[in-house]
């Protein structure tokens, strides 16, 4: 399944923090940036990427790693390609 994962910061990370922070979600892109894709930033802050799993388990790590999680509201949602989408919804009206 296809997902997308979206942050929206909540509380901002102290100020003096954010220098490493940024450099942590650096490592933590070279970690799982073969398995994170679409990944952009919203200009207010937090930001959005793609994930393709079935396994529940790493989803879970990968938010769990993710060093701006601890001030985020994050939102998982699983997405559908649109031409599915659209045969999907075309199917059932037929």
């Amino acid at each position: 399944m296809k997902f997308v994962v979206i942050y929206r910061p909540q509380e901002p990370a102290p100020r003096d923090q954010q220098p490493q922070l940024l450099s942590e979600m650096g490592a933590w892109m070279e970690k799982f940036g073969d398995r994170v894709t679409g990944v952009e930033f919203f200009v207010d802050g937090g930001g959005l990427g793609f994930v393709e799993t079935d396994d529940a388990e790493d989803l879970t790590r990968l938010v769990a790693e993710n060093p701006f999680s601890p001030y985020s509201e994050i939102e998982i949602k699983p997405v559908v390609a649109p031409e599915r989408a659209m045969a999907i919804l075309a199917e059932s009206l037929g």
